[in-house]
C-alpha cells in the first residue's frame, strides 16, 4: 500500500527485498560487543564478513540487489529512467528517499548515516537498543551523511513488539527532537512542527500495535479503503501542494521485511 501511495504520487517506487533470516534485536540486544548491531547491519547491507550472527554475500547485499534491479529496470524501461539513479556500478543516495518498517527502518537509518539521502523514513523503527549496555545502540551516535533534517520517524506509543521508550532515546541519538517534540498524529493534521510522529491507535491482532503505521493488512482504513494513515506519509514524504516530484527526479526505495 505504501510503495503505491508513493507511485501514485509520482514517485519512481521500489519494495526490495533483503537477507532477513535473523532480526538484529535477536542478535544484538543482549550482546556486549558495543558494535554489534551496527556489523550486523552493515552486513546485510553491504555484503562481506562482518559479523557472526547473520551471512550475507556481496552479490545478496542490499546494496548488490538494488544496484541490479535499477539496472535490470533501466535496460527494460528506459523510458522511465530509473538509470538516473546509479552512475556505472554507484548509486546516487542523494536522489532516493530510503524507507523501512522495524528492522528495514534500522536498515535504511544505517543507510542514511553512510550516505547522504534526500529522506530517511523510519515506520516503528529504529529498534537498536542495547540491553547490555542500556543505551542505543553506538552507530546512532556516528557522524551522518545526510542531514539531521531528513529523518523522520512514525511510531506507536503501545508497540507491542518493541518499547516506545526505547525507540524515543533512539529518536534523540539521530537529533530528531531538535526539530520539534514528539507529536501524536491522532490528534491534529498539523505535523510540520515534528519530526517524531506517533498513533495510539490499537489494534486488534498480535504485532498489529508494531505495524499498523504501514503494513498492508494492519493498517486501518477509512470509508473509501484508504489508510488513515496517508495524510501522515504524505507529510513524511514531503508532498505538497505544487510539487512534481517527477520533475524532481526522486524514487522511493522501501526496504520490505521477506527474503
Amino acid at each position: 500500500m505504501f510503495p503505491s501511495f508513493t507511485a501514485n504520487n509520482g514517485y519512481h517506487a521500489i519494495c526490495l527485498k533483503y537477507s532477513n533470516s535473523t532480526s538484529a534485536q535477536t542478535a544484538c540486544v543482549g550482546s556486549s560487543a558495543n558494535d554489534c548491531y551496527n556489523r550486523f547491519r552493515k552486513e546485510i547491507i553491504e555484503g562481506g564478513d562482518y559479523s557472526p550472527d547473520v551471512d550475507v554475500d556481496i552479490t545478496n547485499s542490499l546494496n548488490n540487489r538494488l544496484l541490479k534491479l535499477l539496472q535490470y529496470l533501466e535496460n527494460n524501461d528506459p523510458s522511465e529512467n530509473w538509470g538516473s539513479y546509479y552512475t556505472g556500478n554507484t548509486i546516487q543516495w542523494h536522489k532516493i528517499i530510503v524507507s523501512g518498517h522495524s528492522q528495514g527502518g534500522g536498515h535504511d537509518a544505517n543507510i542514511a548515516k553512510r550516505h547522504q539521502v534526500k529522506r530517511c523514513l523510519m515506520f516503528a523503527s529504529p529498534n537498536d537498543y542495547s540491553c547490555f549496555f542500556s543505551a542505543p545502540a553506538q552507530w546512532l551516535a556516528d557522524v551522518s551523511s545526510s542531514p539531521y533534517s531528513v529523518y523522520f520517524g512514525f511510531n506507536n506509543l503501545y508497540d507491542d513488539v518493541v518499547d516506545f521508550s526505547n525507540q524515543f532515546e533512539i529518536w534523540n541519538e539521530l537529533n530528531m527532537p531538535h526539530f520539534g517534540d514528539s507529536l501524536n498524529v491522532d490528534l491534529t493534521a498539523d505535523f510540520f512542527s515534528s519530526h517524531q510522529l506517533y498513533t495510539t491507535t490499537i489494534g486488534s491482532t498480535a504485532n498489529d500495535n508494531h505495524s499498523l503505521m504501514i503494513r498492508d493488512d494492519q493498517t486501518p482504513l477509512d470509508a473509501f479503503g484508504r489508510s488513515v494513515f496517508e495524510p501522515v506519509w504524505e507529510y513524511m514524504l514531503g508532498i505538497t501542494a505544487g510539487l512534481d516530484v517527477i520533475e524532481n527526479n526522486t524514487s522511493l526505495i522501501h526496504i520490505c521485511q521477506t527474503q
